[in-house]
């Protein structure tokens, strides 16, 4: 793919639309969100859903990636914290509003567009010349000749499917393995916690004594034997501590509905409350108005936000609902956490909402109080994407090394359980 300025291709969005169109079968050919990246050689995602999937719906997920933003039509109660459905954030009825094709359930299940994996369904229409494309949750498109390139899964998806079901539930029923790894996760954070204070000098005299905390803080590679084995859990271990409690605490989240209401309650934000946001309802238009195409409301949300950024459209599948179009960048060190704005897409202008207290135009990270900014920030902290590439290489290190702690510490232990028992 040859280079380009950011933000432009050679073919429009409506094109690479009609491209689709032609290449999908109608059953799922209903496009409800654009993905428009900010590097030059990347391609362009576009996500589909079939008309059951969103039938009643007025907004789709955009690009792939979980969107952040404020409450329900842009409007947030007083004091910050939404009210949330019985049985907490991450559960929702199948058909609700803003589901996802293709989606992982909590079960570990995937949500697909019915007859899409090559099974035919009655109703089809006979395929085109090309042979119909065995549409998943999304399609990749080359910005410059509008040729689909790829499709949803690829044949790594069963294999980490399968590790998304043992890290999350432990390949046990969804009932029983989230608590199962919610309490391992517990018991992970207290042992980090007693294991620094088994770090810290004993002594205030040691206390004080830069000495005593040198011994800590070195690996001796040079002793070798027991002596290394116990700087590799002791010393190790204390560097990891922070960002292994990071993981640990933002993971628990997931596992259960106490804790995130907790973390709502003490951060004034609840916690995954972008998936239950819809758009906000734009005024009545008559029934022959056209909307404005994805390209041209693009270029008007550069105007009200220009700059390079990877660029993320909803589109609305009804004439109610408000086109959600969010823009952040996605560098080496970028915070990859979008802004998000609201636009009228058959008048094309920008809808304020209400944000934190005041009527904005875009909801921007860096507007929003500390305690919502850690919020919005968990999904990142624990997939380790929160600045980008980065973040994703510095916590797979410490993951890495997270995982030698139980084998060093329980060679430690049986080492001094067998000098124990020689001595009695």
């Amino acid at each position: 793919m040859r280079s380009r300025d950011r933000g432009t291709a050679d073919i429009s969005v409506e094109e690479m639309n009609a491209i689709i169109e032609a290449e999908v079968p109608k059953r799922a050919l209903k496009i409800i969100a654009i993905t428009i990246p900010e590097q030059p050689n990347r391609t362009v995602t576009m996500n589909l859903a079939s008309p059951a999937q969103i039938s009643g719906t007025g907004q789709g997920a955009p690009g792939g990636r979980m969107g952040q933003g404020q409450g329900a039509r842009g409007q947030r109660p007083e004091g910050g914290v939404e009210q949330r459905p019985p049985g907490g954030g991450d559960q929702r009825p199948e058909g609700s509003r803003g589901q996802r094709p293709d989606r992982p359930r909590p079960d570990g299940e995937r949500v697909a567009p019915p007859g899409v994996d090559g099974e035919a369904s009655e109703d089809a229409e006979q395929p085109q010349p090309r042979p119909p494309m065995r549409v998943r949750n999304f399609i990749q498109v080359n910005p410059y000749t509008g040729e689909i390139v790829g499709e949803g899964r690829n044949a790594a998806d069963p294999f980490l499917m399968s590790m998304m079901r043992l890290h999350r539930f432990f390949w046990l029923p969804i009932d029983i393995g989230r608590p199962v790894v919610g309490w391992a996760t517990i018991i992970f954070c207290v042992l980090c916690l007693s294991g620094l204070v088994l770090w810290l000098p004993k002594t205030l005299g040691s206390f004080l004594r830069w000495g005593s905390w040198r011994v800590g803080l070195r690996v001796r590679f040079r002793k070798g034997g027991w002596a290394l084995l116990y700087d590799l859990h002791n010393t190790v271990g204390f560097y990891i501590l922070i960002p292994a409690l990071i993981l640990a605490l933002t993971g628990l989240c997931w596992s259960f509905a106490w804790y995130r209401d907790g973390v709502s309650h003490l951060l004034g934000d609840r916690v995954f409350g972008a998936r239950m946001q819809q758009p906000a309802v734009i005024e009545p238009v008559d029934e022959l108005a056209k909307p404005l195409t994805v390209g041209e409301m693009i270029a008007r949300k550069n105007e009200l936000l220009p700059g390079p950024g990877e660029i993320s459209v909803s589109i609305p599948t009804n004439r109610e609902s408000a086109m959600v179009i969010r823009k952040g960048r996605t560098g080496f060190f970028d915070l990859n956490i979008p802004d998000r704005s609201q636009w009228d897409p058959f008048r094309g202008t920008v809808i304020p909402v209400e944000f934190f207290g005041q009527t904005v135009e875009v909801e921007r990270f860096i507007d929003r109080p500390l305690g919502s900014k850690i919020v919005v920030s968990i999904r990142g902290l624990h997939f380790g994407d929160i600045t980008g590439m980065s973040s994703k290489i510095f916590f797979f290190f410490v993951c890495l090394f997270a995982t030698t702690l139980p084998i060093t510490g329980t060679i430690w232990w049986s080492k001094k359980l067998r000098k124990k028992y020689k001595k009695h």
